[in-house]
């Protein structure tokens, strides 16, 4: 018997993945990883949430200490955040 729609393993979960409503999900998730590993100990029990929404990422910590002081450092965490995941997938940051 012969298979007529062989696909390689990688190409149906990029399909899958390129679906808008999987897309976002997997960009938060990659956003997600790359702050806790650039940022997890400077954080750590201080961040709430993290959100994205339209190519904006918002950060929401418990303290407002915290957040003036990476808020001083917006532009460098946004170039540093867009280096490691690969191009620029974020417009702005915000801190809450």
């Amino acid at each position: 018997m012969k298979r007529t729609n062989d696909q390689k393993l990688s190409e149906v979960i990029r399909e899958f993945a390129e679906q808008k409503q999987y897309k976002h999900k997997l960009l938060v998730k990659k956003i997600e990883t790359v702050w806790l590993e650039l940022f997890g100990e400077i954080t750590k029990g201080y961040l709430d949430r993290i959100k994205v929404q339209n190519n904006i990422l918002t950060v929401y910590l418990s303290s407002p200490t915290l957040r003036v002081e990476l808020d001083m450092n917006k532009k460098l965490i946004l170039q540093n955040l867009n280096k490691k995941l690969g191009n620029d997938q974020l417009d702005d940051l915000i801190f809450r």
